[in-house]
């Protein structure tokens, strides 16, 4: 598909920042840890700080289990988002029941 240039440079001129499951399951600590996940919460505020200031959007997309889950458990802290990518008010939170951060969300980016 062919996108007219018009709209092809509005298009290239938005952006969006997103966090897929940046929760305190996946850190070192948590039931279900990430490889160099210490090193991608200590550069997130690299991403976040500038982004925030240009007004470009964040989201952070949660994934939450069934209760009784292993890890992602309703009800739980580390089920929470981690503070160094918490949103601040206004900022785009998506919870997703599957792996698919877009599958049963409702959301397409």
């Amino acid at each position: 598909m062919l996108i007219p240039v018009k709209l092809k440079k509005i298009i290239m001129n938005k952006h969006v920042v997103i966090f897929v499951d940046p929760q305190k399951d996946h850190l070192t600590s948590g039931r279900f840890a990430l490889e160099a996940i210490d090193l991608a919460v200590a550069n997130a505020p690299r991403i976040t700080a500038p982004a925030r200031k240009a007004g470009v959007k964040i989201i952070n997309i949660r994934h939450e289990n069934r209760v009784g889950a292993t890890f992602f458990e309703p009800g739980t802290e580390d089920l929470e988002i981690l503070p160094e990518m918490t949103s601040p008010v206004g900022e785009t939170i998506i919870t997703k029941l599957e792996c698919s951060p877009f599958y049963r969300t409702g959301r397409l980016v």
